[in-house]
């Protein structure tokens, strides 16, 4: 009787997404890189952030890690992630000082990661299933965003369908809804209210059994 064992010989090397910011301490550059099915992080060194390019001014040109490089990126974290990464951002409510990641995989699950300076090791601050029963999946693939003010995590991962991840006010993920996306245009639009003539006769409904296009609205208009 034979037995087959699979396994990766390879680690993947094709970056998928790339961010900077502080996640290994508030006075730390890290540069989070994710290769498909791994998430690496790096720290710039002293010496490279005196070179000539934007540095925010709350950074040190010191970190607490130890075997940090004085020049260059030296790696700090190289961990395995049990899925493919879609979308990776980075999210800071009010009252952190330092960065944490949220990332979605291709199976619709998602995770909130810290770091824990001391122990040196990653924090999963929260975690879930972002999937809904009903909904054709967006042909784009997923796409995430973060509110300015990282009150809330949106994400497009249906057609039509539009996700919305609340936070409270100290920065804890609350439960997820959706917002309907009704775009009656082929290009996008913005509604503009008008005022009916008093001769103007009410919209006939379309007429489904007719080949004509049933996306123009004489009540938008395309920016």
């Amino acid at each position: 009787m034979s037995h087959n064992y699979v396994v990766t010989a390879n680690k993947p090397t094709n970056v998928t997404h790339a961010l900077v910011g502080c996640f290994t301490g508030p006075n730390d550059l890290n540069l989070l890189v994710s290769r498909c099915t791994r998430l690496e992080v790096y720290l710039l060194g002293e010496g490279a952030r005196r070179r000539p390019f934007p540095q925010p001014s709350h950074l040190s040109t010191t970190s607490h890690l130890p075997g940090a490089r004085a020049d260059g990126l030296t790696l700090v974290h190289d961990v395995g992630l049990y899925g493919r990464v879609a979308t990776m951002q980075l999210w800071r409510p009010a009252g952190r000082d330092r960065d944490m990641i949220f990332l979605s995989t291709e199976r619709y699950q998602f995770c909130l990661l810290s770091y824990d300076a001391e122990a040196r090791e990653f924090v999963t601050e929260a975690n879930g299933d972002i999937s809904d029963k009903v909904g054709r999946r967006a042909d784009s693939g997923q796409i995430a965003l973060v509110e300015p003010n990282h009150r809330m995590i949106g994400l497009h991962l249906y057609d039509g369908l539009f996700k919305v991840i609340p936070a409270a006010p100290g920065g804890k993920l609350q439960d997820a809804f959706n917002i309907r996306l009704d775009v009656p245009c082929r290009r996008p639009a913005l509604p503009t209210p008008r005022r009916a003539r008093p001769d103007a006769q009410a919209p006939r409904p379309p007429d489904r059994g007719r080949s004509s296009p049933l996306w123009t609205s004489p009540s938008c208009t395309a920016v």
